[in-house]
């Protein structure tokens, strides 16, 4: 796919900051350079993601509170504990999944953002940024990296404005 290799770079951003704040101690064997995320995952996870909510001309409706929003995060949660995070959400219906790291007094690397639109908004606005942060905290739970601080990745709700759009 055309777009792999632009999502592969983007997302082992990411993972380069969690490896960054790694302890060498604590990775295999294996160098980090071994380490890959998997661009056409992270594509196919951005597409699964778009069925949820009408899609026209490049764009999605899937605006927060509504019932695509809600099925939406259903499949995140999913995800995101098949990446070995423990989720909760928060007063605000923010949804966090959280990586214990090595050391608990370090604070946590929170990285992710919104899946909401407006209506009819951009496919990959907001939607990156979380499937990046999953997609990195699934390929160190795949490699067994631990991270020197906890790893936090957050679906922020309704960053753009609810049923109003």
């Amino acid at each position: 796919m055309c777009c792999a290799k632009a999502f592969r770079f983007l997302t082992w951003s990411a993972v380069g900051l969690c490896l960054w704040m790694t302890s060498p101690a604590a990775i295999k064997a294996e160098p980090a350079s071994d380490v890959r995320v998997d661009g056409d995952r992270l594509v196919r996870r951005l597409d699964k993601l778009a069925e949820f909510g009408e899609t026209s001309e490049g764009g999605v409706n899937r605006v927060a509170f509504s019932e695509e929003d809600i099925r939406a995060r259903v499949y995140l949660k999913q995800l995101m504990e098949e990446a070995g995070l423990e989720v909760r959400i928060d007063i605000s219906g923010n949804m966090i999944g959280r990586r214990e790291g090595l050391d608990p007094a370090l604070p946590p690397l929170v990285c992710g953002s919104h899946t909401d639109t407006v209506p009819h908004g951009g496919k990959y606005d907001g939607a990156l940024g979380v499937m990046a942060a999953i997609e990195a905290a699934q390929v160190l739970e795949e490699n067994g990296i631990r991270t020197r601080h906890p790893l936090e990745v957050i679906i922020f709700t309704d960053e753009e404005g609810g049923l109003i759009g």
